[in-house]
């Protein structure tokens, strides 16, 4: 039943041709399984550009302090060369802008995860949620976000995390 005949006229001396169906049919379903693969998965250089224009828009934020107003500003920015990303944290204390804090790491420094493994916890103290990037050499980078732009910041997350095993991160093995 896997083989088709194909209509031909019966020279003498000549053969009829078969088409084996289910080597075909397999053949074909790889290669279709092939190209949507990858025609699915964005380029390193595309992830960046995404990130450039959308890491500090989508994921930076300012957060309060609640017991005693004071408010802090959190961005999230690529490097130019595409190379590391840097979070700041700059408090204000009584409307007093104070030194930011800047932390800037490797994209290949990144220990990789599956974006939904990766630690979210809530401050009381604070109106915001961090996430914790591992990075090599035990070292944490700190994502802000609250409700009304978590979904923003896991799109954020999941670039960079795409980004990381672009640049070669390894993969974060936690063990117990």
């Amino acid at each position: 039943m896997g083989l088709i005949f194909l209509p031909t006229i019966n020279l003498p001396n000549q053969k009829i041709k078969t088409i084996n169906y289910e080597n075909t049919k397999n053949n074909l379903t790889v290669f279709l399984l092939l190209f949507t693969l990858s025609s699915f998965a964005q380029s390193k250089e595309e992830t960046l550009e995404w990130l450039k224009i959308n890491a500090k828009s989508l994921s930076s934020f300012t957060f309060t302090y609640i017991s005693s107003g004071d408010n802090c500003d959190f961005h999230l920015k690529v490097s130019d060369n595409g190379e590391a990303i840097t979070n700041s944290f700059q408090w204000s204390y009584d409307n007093k802008p104070s030194t930011p804090s800047t932390n800037t790491y490797s994209f290949s420094d990144i220990l990789y995860q599956e974006v939904n493994t990766i630690t979210r916890s809530k401050d009381d103290k604070y109106s915001a949620y961090s996430y914790e990037v591992q990075i090599a050499g035990g070292k944490t980078l700190i994502i802000k976000s609250n409700e009304n732009i978590d979904v923003n910041v896991k799109r954020v997350l999941k670039a960079i995390m795409h980004l990381a095993k672009l640049s070669g991160a390894k993969e974060n093995k936690q063990t117990f």
